[in-house]
């Protein structure tokens, strides 16, 4: 089959024997509307945004319409056919043939190549220069490339290229099998051969063995891994490193396609499509009964609006909007005599030149809405330009013009030419692009608008660039796991009439309710008390609820309400039976003036204060009563870390002109460290694939070690040992910015002298400057044994500045180096490029090195030394160190001992790290080991040393019998001058139990406590996930039963902050219960149970039920009493031959939670396809639902019918006929009564034009009839 799979790097996909491809092109941003399946007859291509279906064929210059690999490359479409690999811009389809004398089985991209491999060996395109290079000879069956490698399955094991020494090795801990196929996950990469398969672990550089996978289609999800075998689908379980069966869909037929999500799975079978859902564990079928015109399907995919089901004949896709199917046919490209004007599936042609193709290819796109209520219209519109203009040559040559306005904000448009080969003139573009340079990276890379021309010469080239530049190079610096944030407030910025004084000292926490009259009769609810009388005051209250409308910290007395309040407002507790006036008419003293809200989750010991006045002047903190141990600091009592806000001891701690009269004098400076798993960027939108993120020193990969959202720059690591406590995390990227005019222009020739020296003198003109430089490269050939790159780099501007880097890159047979050495002058262009942390940097040199003395054996060694300037001219050093042993031998205990220092400015860190991995197998019993130990000293000046010991230790078994499982535990002690300010712990397990046939358990178990030592206190922040599952197949003991599939399960999951413990309080090992303290500052807390069975008594009949009971809270300060939740399901298909196929569904749903709830829904649907041209569908639903509140409750009930019959004319052309109604009643509210018909026609007038027209009223007896039409238009070419 093929393989479909959430594309989180760049990468292509393979064909798995002879079934389609289905390529998601939502990662490239230049291709990000299209779905790209491939079918015997060519590329089919699904436009998201016009929904719309085009096709890519030989027509458009495929070497043949059957392709096997398909890939995108920043907007490059690569394709792989049995007689050839082709490429071409998605946006102007101006396609480009490569011979490459064989199959290719692999095609893999980078920042700087394209690889193809195949039974011609290795192969890579050089993207600058545009040409093909040999690098290896040997046959390759597959590949896959990351930040660190590109590796390749050859017939005798794996060999992996080196990006950092540019050299080819094989993997000598894998066997030298005939590997045929690569899988990528998050943490995994499987080599399949057809007798063994093999795993390495990325971050811990470990392999595995399994046996053998002989697959017809696989997916992935996360780390676990799903596979079609002989029909049967198996899941890989990361946790318990093993493979087993996926018993929830064991039943089912035939499985010949596979696709997972993160909601549901997508099983394409012989009868049809399944879609498992994984949170409720249904399944819907979908099948000629109920919307498809085939049942036998072999590939199928799922995105956020569309479900694609392929079968042989036609490509099916489902609306999940209008819950509608629709179909494609899969047929022979049809062959056109060409005219003077013609269409065909390379878009709309004209012949009005001699020997030239002119092609109108793309959409133009008009929709118009109109709704018509109670004589107001109401009226909207939409248009959408995509269309590119091709004139194709008779000597191949191709021009093209292109305009998108997709994105209003930030319209596309442009041209291109590109020549043959042999052209003086071979390439030139205009619009939106990324200027280049061959082996320069001195001036970083710009967005710009202008234009690029390249011209060749024999082996020589000239490349220009001109244009306004359309981003600007950022650096932002994090230190440790956690995010330093900084907060400037002023003196008048206290948080009036959100903060009360409830009295004096602590005090007992039973029972409160919170009682507001806001003196607005216009505001008042259904919950609202009318003229209710409490403390002798009457009003209007508004009931809140403690934990989510307000707070109480017990221990100060202090209630915070969370929506700011009016002077004017009454409020009146009712704590533990006393009614206690916190506002009214008289009482206005009770608002506290002395709080400052600074955000939550501060993670304590990282808080630091500075107070100064107008004119500068650095106060005390003691001149305010915060620091009474003079300390410098906050004293512990002030903060409140959990809520994050501070608390001054005086009243009214500044002077009364603050408050009265509202004038600014004091300024208060804020530091502190958020527990936050996210880094906020400073600057966004980022361009795509422009950052560069390095922690201690080491370069990350997107993908692997990262995800980051180029809308609102959040970056979030995927991997917990990436970065530690102490960890210096450096983001280089360029940030978009349409409005930027500055220009640049640049022209550099590329001057081949032979085949192992080139260079590329030129000069550039950025910000009104010129800049000369040079640049170089020495090498010998890159499939030699032992390899030589030598890299020169030059600047120098008309202000005198210079820059220069040289780059060494040397391979001899166990020994590799890499070493760079740069120099910059203070004044030199692009100070962005250059900041540092510290500075700017002036020199870097830096050298790594790797040799394998022995088999197994390797030695890595890196030295970095910078020096970097500041504002004020100061010289800093920054030196970075390390050095590595590694002991490889996957049948021995095996793993790495690596030892750094880093010199920085500001502080010197030492790390020591040890890893250790074995895999014991004994008496048919396997445990896979895993330890890490780490320490880490971090000294400061003035006598300040933090010290981090951190080991981890992870088991992985499984016994001679089904019991299987691991265990994982971190221990994690921070010291602060030895003295220990934080504890971290992580525990947690899992086990998979199937010794007694019929029953499977699945069992979850974790927890986290992280503790905070103060003087004489300790703050303790745990976290609680655990899970199980018991599935019962009867069928196991009894054929008979096997109509019958049960399931129960039991979690719980909490989330709990304690404060204030004493120093010898003691964590537990496990819990399962919160911890009952006095101490509580905050909890989230549920726990729930199901039961759930599968009942099919015959095979045209399906019964699920499931009933689940959960209880949930969060509060602050006390203890939740939860409030359970309770729901029945209960859902019936019965398809009784050529009737129809009949669904019936029940869902009741009772929250005891304020306000009380309960909903039922009802929901019949019967569907009958009378031909492949006529559908019909009726639907019911009753809903019922009533809210509890403390003085009404409001009912409402709805019955809702409607009658839908779909009329086919050809593929693309149908009308859908509706007529529906509704009857609705609310508590106090007249029924209200409607009828509800509407037509929708979507039709195929021409080749090109496609039309769909909709109509719909809602005529009610209550409310003014509403009629609403639209009407899109869209010329496809």
């Amino acid at each position: 089959m093929f393989a479909v799979f959430f594309i989180i790097a760049i990468a292509s996909q393979k064909q798995l024997a002879d079934n389609p491809i289905i390529y998601d092109a939502s990662s490239d941003i230049y291709a990000s509307e299209f779905i790209f399946i491939t079918t015997p007859h060519g590329i089919y291509t699904f436009d998201r945004n016009t929904d719309i279906w085009g096709r890519i064929t030989q027509v458009h210059g495929l070497p043949d319409s059957e392709v096997t690999i398909i890939g995108l490359d920043d907007g490059i479409l690569w394709v792989a056919t049995e007689t050839g690999c082709a490429s071409a811009d998605v946006r102007l389809n101006d396609w480009q043939i490569y011979d490459l004398r064989g199959t290719t089985e692999a095609l893999v991209f980078d920042e700087d190549y394209v690889w193809a491999a195949g039974d011609y060996g290795i192969q890579r395109f050089d993207k600058f220069v545009e040409m093909w290079e040999e690098i290896a000879p040997f046959k390759t069956n597959h590949a896959y490339g990351d930040a660190d490698y590109v590796w390749f399955a050859t017939d005798s094991g794996i060999v992996r290229y080196d990006r950092q020494f540019e050299s080819m090795k094989r993997v000598v801990e894998a066997p030298s099998v005939a590997f045929q196929y690569i899988i990528s996950t998050p943490q995994r990469l499987w080599f399949l051969a057809p007798d063994t398969c093999v795993a390495f672990d990325k971050s811990q550089e470990r392999w595995s063995g399994y046996s053998g996978l002989e697959i017809h289609d696989y997916t992935t999800l996360g780390d676990s891994l799903f596979v079609v075998r002989a029909g049967t689908v198996y899941m890989y379980e990361p946790g318990s490193d093993s493979w087993q069966r996926f018993r929830d869909i064991e039943e089912l037929p035939h499985v010949n396609g596979i696709s997972a999500g993160t909601a549901h799975l997508l099983l394409a079978t012989d009868d049809g499509l399944v879609r498992y859902e994984w949170q409720t564990r249904q399944r819907t079928l979908f099948n000629t009964s109920n919307g498809l015109e085939q049942d036998s399907i072999i590939a199928a995919y799922e995105d956020a609006n569309w479900i694609f089901a392929v079968s042989s004949r036609t490509i099916e896709f489902y609306d999940k909007g209008t819950a509608l199917w629709q179909a494609e046919e899969i047929e022979p490209a049809q062959s056109r005599q060409p005219a003077l004007f013609y269409l065909d599936d390379a878009g709309g042609h004209a012949r009005l030149i001699e020997n030239v193709d002119l092609r109108l290819q793309g959409w133009a796109y008009y929709k118009q809405s109109r709704t018509l209520s109670n004589q107001d219209v109401t009226t909207t519109e939409y248009d959408n330009i995509n269309l590119r203009l091709v004139g194709l040559h008779a000597s191949q040559r191709v021009a093209s013009a292109y305009y998108d306005d997709t994105d209003k904000e930030q319209e596309l448009y442009g041209f291109s030419y590109r020549g043959l080969e042999r052209d003086v003139l071979y390439e030139a573009n205009a619009g939106y692009l990324n200027s280049a340079y061959f082996e320069y990276d001195l001036v970083p890379t710009f967005s710009l608008l202008g234009g690029q021309m390249k011209v060749r010469h024999a082996d020589h080239s000239l490349n220009l660039h001109a244009g306004e530049m359309k981003s600007h190079i950022r650096k932002d610096f994090f230190t440790g796991r956690s995010t330093r944030k900084s907060l400037t407030l002023r003196d008048t910025d206290y948080r009036d009439y959100t903060f009360y004084s409830i009295r004096d000292g602590a005090i007992a926490s039973h029972y409160d309710t919170l009682f507001i009259d806001d003196q607005d009769a216009a505001s008042n609810n259904f919950d609202t008390r009318t003229e209710y009388t409490i403390a002798g005051i009457t009003g209007d209250y508004d009931i809140f609820i403690n934990g989510q409308d307000y707070f109480i910290d017990y221990d100060n007395a202090v209630l915070q309400v969370l929506s700011v309040r009016e002077a004017s407002d009454i409020i009146v507790l009712l704590l533990n039976g006393e009614h206690i006036i916190l506002q009214s008419g008289s009482v206005q003293d009770r608002v506290l003036e002395n709080i400052y809200v600074i955000g939550p989750n501060i993670e304590p010991h990282s808080f630091t204060a500075q107070i100064t006045d107008t004119l500068g002047t650095l106060y005390d903190l003691d001149d305010f009563e915060l620091d009474d141990n003079g300390d410098g600091r906050v004293d512990e009592q002030y903060i409140n870390y959990d809520r994050g806000y501070l608390t001054f001891p005086s009243p009214r701690p500044f002077p009364d002109d603050v408050y009265d009269r509202g004038i600014h004098i004091y300024t208060m400076q804020f530091a502190f460290t958020t527990r936050s798993l996210f880094y906020n960027l400073a600057h966004f939108p980022i361009l795509r694939n422009s950052e560069l993120i390095t922690v201690d020193a080491e370069v990350l990969s997107a993908g692997n070690d990262y995800i980051l959202d180029y809308t609102s720059g959040t970056l979030l690591f995927l991997r917990e040992d990436i970065v530690s406590d102490f960890s210096e995390i450096e983001v280089q990227y360029a940030s978009v910015d349409r409005d930027r005019t500055d220009r640049l222009y640049s022209i550099e020739p590329n001057i081949r002298i032979s085949r192992a020296i080139n260079i590329t003198p030129g000069v550039s003109r950025v910000e009104n400057e010129n800049i000369y430089h040079f640049a170089g490269r020495l090498r010998t050939e890159p499939h030699a044994q032992n390899t030589f790159k030598f890299v020169p780099q030059g600047a120098y501007t008309d202000e005198h500045d210079w820059a220069h880097r040289y780059t060494l890159i040397t391979h001899y047979r166990t020994f590799s180096l890499n070493a760079a050495y740069s120099g910059f002058a203070d004044s030199f262009p692009f100070p962005e490029a250059r900041k540092r942390k510290y500075g700017f940097l002036r020199q870097s040199g830096a050298i790594a090195a790797s040799i394998e003395p022995l088999r197994y054996v390797r030695l890595d060694g890196y030295h970095n030394r910078e020096y970097q300037r500041d504002s004020l001219q100061s010289e800093h050093i920054v030196q970075n160190t390390h050095a590595k042993i590694a002991y490889l031998h996957p049948q021995l205990p095996h793993g790495y001992v690596l030892v750094s220092r880093d010199n920085l400015p500001t502080h010197d860190r030492d790390k020591i790290q040890c890893n250790l991995n074995y895999d014991l197998r004994a008496m048919n019993t396997t445990v896979k080991f895993n330890t890490l130990i780490r320490n880490i000293v971090d000294e400061a000046p003035r006598d300040s040393t933090e010290n981090a010991f951190e080991w981890l230790c992870d088991a992985v078994f499984s016994l001679p019998f089904p019991l299987y499982g691991d265990f994982y535990y971190r221990h994690n002690n921070r010291y602060m001058n030895d003295t220990k300010n934080r504890d971290d712990i992580e525990l947690r397990t899992s086990i998979n139990v199937d010794v007694i046939p019929g029953l499977y358990y699945h069992g979850h178990y974790k927890h986290e406590l992280t503790s905070f030592r103060f003087e004489k206190t300790e703050d303790l922040d745990l976290r609680l996930t655990f899970n199980n599952t018991l599935y019962i197949a009867p069928g196991r003991w009894y054929r008979r039963l096997s109509i019958v599939n049960l399931s129960c399960g039991l979690s719980h999951n909490l989330d709990e902050y304690l404060h204030d413990l004493p120093h010898d309080y003691r964590m537990p090992f496990l819990f399962f219960e919160p911890l009952n303290s006095s101490n509580l500052s905050s909890i989230n807390r549920a726990q729930s149970y199901f039961v759930s069975g599968q009942l099919t008594p015959i095979t045209e009949l399906l019964i699920w039920a499931k009933h689940t009971n959960s209880r949930s809270a969060i509060t602050y300060y006390t203890m939740p009493e939860a409030e359970p939740t309770k729901r029945n399901e209960l859902k019936i298909e019965y398809e009784p031959g050529n009737v129809g196929l009949f669904i019936a569904s029940f869902d009741h749903k009772s929250i005891k939670n304020y306000p009380r709830q309960d909903l039922m829904n009802i929901y019949a649907e019967w569907s009958k396809p009378w031909s492949a041209f006529l559908r019909t569908k009726l639907t019911i639903l009753y809903r019922e639902d009533e809210k509890k509140y403390t003085a009404q409750s409001i009912e409402s009930d709805e019955v809702r019918a409607n009658i839908q019959t779909l009329m086919r004319f050809t593929p693309r052309s149908f009308v859908t006929l509706y007529c529906g109604g509704y009857q609705s009643q609310t508590t106090d509210a007249e029924t209200d009564y409607a009828l509800i018909p509407g037509i929708s026609a979507h039709l195929n007038l021409l080749t090109f034009a496609y039309v769909q027209l909709d109509y719909e009223s809602t005529l009610s007896t209550v409310k003014p009839a509403v009629h609403a039409v639209s009407a899109r238009l869209t010329a496809r070419f």
